[in-house]
């Protein structure tokens, strides 16, 4: 697997988790820090998507400049 399909089953497990974090906490089961923690992971995912998205536009731009200089 990739890093995209990674980080998709990663979103797709931190929802799941999440989920069920509020549910407990809700149901007083859990603190709310563990719902918190679980909103910090979900950031951290997003802001490695956010890198990899700079860098695939910046990548695309320089190659759509380098089409042009071999035109």
């Amino acid at each position: 697997m990739n890093f995209f399909e990674n980080a998709l089953c990663d979103l797709i497990d931190l929802e799941e988790n999440l989920s069920t974090a509020l549910i407990d906490v809700d149901n007083g089961d859990a603190p709310q820090q563990e719902v918190t923690e679980k909103v910090h992971e979900l950031r951290d995912i997003i802001e490695e998507f956010k890198k990899i998205h700079i860098g695939l536009v910046k990548q695309d731009r320089l190659m759509n400049e380098l089409a042009e200089i071999q035109l």
